[in-house]
């Protein structure tokens, strides 16, 4: 059975910057992916 983290786990600090700076960086990368192919999508489907 896994172990997982709980919240007095001396590197659960870590663990959850960690988390939830990987996801900031995804959602910035998804959104740039999304602001650079809107031009293209959008000429593509006149």
């Amino acid at each position: 059975m896994p172990t997982f983290l709980t919240k007095d786990h001396p590197k659960y600090k870590w663990v959850a910057l960690s988390n939830t700076t990987l996801g900031m960086l995804m959602a910035t990368i998804n959104s740039s992916i999304v602001i650079i192919s809107s031009p293209r999508s959008s000429r593509a489907s006149t």
